[in-house]
């Protein structure tokens, strides 16, 4: 799954891998380095070094923090993708 927003930071592409979970965060053209599972680590214009955190998964939603900055970067599943998984589980019951 890849997802790229365009905010007042920037441009910010999100990839995860369905099968491994793997996360890749591009900033501005540069890839991230990864600290941990969910902690990515960047430089700002002005030479700091700063993290960034997500939260979520793709089924629950991914969100993104930095610098007090808060925002949505995965939708999180619907009813019908939730009922329609049960539907089918039931079905091979």
């Amino acid at each position: 799954m890849k997802t790229t927003i365009e905010r007042e930071f920037g441009k910010l592409t999100y990839e995860e891998s369905f099968w491994t979970g793997k996360k890749k965060i591009i900033l501005n053209g540069q890839e991230l380095v990864k600290l941990d599972k969910t902690t990515f680590q960047y430089t700002d214009e002005e030479g700091k070094i700063k993290n960034l955190f997500l939260t979520g998964n793709f089924v629950g939603g991914v969100k993104l923090s930095f610098d007090g900055y808060h925002c949505q970067l995965t939708a999180p599943a619907k009813w019908y993708e939730y009922a329609l998984a049960i539907i089918g589980f039931a079905f091979v019951l």
